[in-house]
């Protein structure tokens, strides 16, 4: 989209890359900021119906 002459498909361009940097920058920043802050909690809550119909824990 940035090759085209039309300037709006530009700005929407431009807003593309914009919301991917971002993106990426936030997952490679935030989220192990969060796991680090949670440890060894990350895994101790339950999700309902995850045991599935019999009750059997996987």
């Amino acid at each position: 989209m940035l090759v085209f002459p039309v300037y709006f498909l530009k700005s929407y361009a431009y807003a593309g890359v914009g919301v991917t940097i971002f993106s990426a920058a936030s997952a490679l920043l935030v989220l192990p900021a969060l796991l680090a802050l949670l440890g060894r909690r990350v895994n101790s809550g339950r999700i309902r119906g995850i045991c599935g119909i019999r009750g059997i824990r996987a």
